[in-house]
């Protein structure tokens, strides 16, 4: 009889620690593309009982009325009713075309860029500024 309680037992817990269902994870479409879709495989694998659903968009999304239990974006503070843990820190690099670089006359110091034709990835409520550092100077 007792080995029977030990055999619920053992059976109520795996129930308790098998993992299973739909994932619904958003990020936006660079993100996922490069950091998300690449772990995908192993994580299926680990995991054969959970499905994905991951959804990429380059909007604001509601986590709530489209039914995600994940949201990854870039943000600098999470609206109140949502639990955020950060993930990595961001930074930028500024990088041009070789042709482009050709068609202008040598660039020597970064306030010289405000000339050059430029496209900014900047997350909506930010400025398009940039913020150069040499060493540890600003």
């Amino acid at each position: 009889m007792l080995k029977e309680v030990e055999n619920a037992q053992t059976e109520a817990e795996s129930f308790r620690s098998s993992l299973s269902g739909v994932l619904s994870i958003s990020a936006s479409v660079a993100f996922g593309r490069s950091q998300i879709v690449q772990h995908l495989p192993r994580f299926l694998a680990d995991y054969p009982d959970i499905d994905v659903d991951l959804c990429l968009l380059d909007r604001q999304v509601d986590l709530v009325e489209e039914g995600l239990d994940v949201l990854v974006r870039l943000c600098d503070a999470p609206p109140d009713q949502l639990v955020a843990h950060r993930l990595s820190p961001v930074t930028y690099s500024v990088v041009a075309l070789t042709a482009l670089m050709a068609t202008l006359p040598e660039l020597t110091v970064p306030t010289e860029l405000a000339k050059v034709p430029c496209l900014f990835y900047a997350c909506r409520k930010h400025e398009a500024s940039w913020r150069f550092h040499h060493g540890r100077k600003s």
